[in-house]
């Protein structure tokens, strides 16, 4: 079996181990089993599933608004996960691997020496991250707040 752990946002050094049988949907949905409380992600984000045909494990990006990142590539449809590969949905970071954690303290260990392997990765997300919130909004044009009021096109 094969875990996703969790590098980085409130939910820091979580894992979830990755099923055969079934897919590991990820999301901001409550109800799901990887449930993140990121802005950025949508409810059914991302799913992980066990692909024989594909000798491994596969993520798939689920139709979401602000699309799923391998290693810093968007991801269309899916794409073959190998060891620790970067997962990134929303402002959030996953690490993929293919061992099975006993305990939150292995899965720890693991993610320590992780962090420091892709810590300048981390940091170019952080700051992506506060470029974007320091960011003001945009003023609507004229041309788009006259035919949001029923205008038509200005002479």
């Amino acid at each position: 079996m094969a875990t996703i752990l969790v590098m980085n946002g409130p939910c820091e050094g979580r894992w979830f181990p990755v099923p055969i049988d079934r897919p590991l949907v990820v999301g901001r949905d409550r109800s799901l089993l990887a449930t993140l409380p990121d802005v950025k992600t949508s409810r059914h984000h991302l799913e992980v599933r066990f692909m024989p045909y594909e000798n491994g494990y596969v993520v798939a990006d689920k139709a979401s608004r602000n699309g799923v990142f391998v290693n810093g590539h968007r991801i269309s449809h899916y794409k073959t996960l190998a060891e620790e590969d970067r997962i990134r949905l929303g402002y959030t970071v996953l690490i993929f691997t293919e061992h099975d954690f006993e305990d939150q303290g292995e899965s720890r260990q693991f993610l320590r020496k992780a962090l420091s392997r892709h810590q300048d990765d981390l940091q170019r997300i952080k700051q992506e991250q506060a470029t974007r919130s320091a960011k003001p909004e945009q003023p609507a044009s004229r041309f788009n707040i006259g035919r949001l009021l029923g205008w038509g096109r200005p002479e």
